[in-house]
């Protein structure tokens, strides 16, 4: 991780964190049903990953809520 952060910034780590963390709520409401906006979500801390996770789930619900 450290050879990919010198390489590619710490963005790209966000990015990656935000996408994996968003793939497993997907994948967790395809078993038990429902969508990201019939629940509600709490984050502890003002981190840049989790503000990129808040992002990237804000934006899947507009995509959910407009589909």
């Amino acid at each position: 991780m450290t050879v990919v952060q010198q390489n590619y910034g710490e963005k790209v780590l966000v990015q990656g964190t935000t996408a994996v963390d968003l793939v497993g709520l997907v994948a967790a409401l395809n078993l038990l049903g429902g969508t990201l906006v019939d629940h509600i979500f709490l984050f502890l801390g003002v981190g840049l990953v989790g503000t990129g996770i808040v992002e990237l789930i804000a934006l899947e619900m507009s995509k959910q809520v407009l589909a």
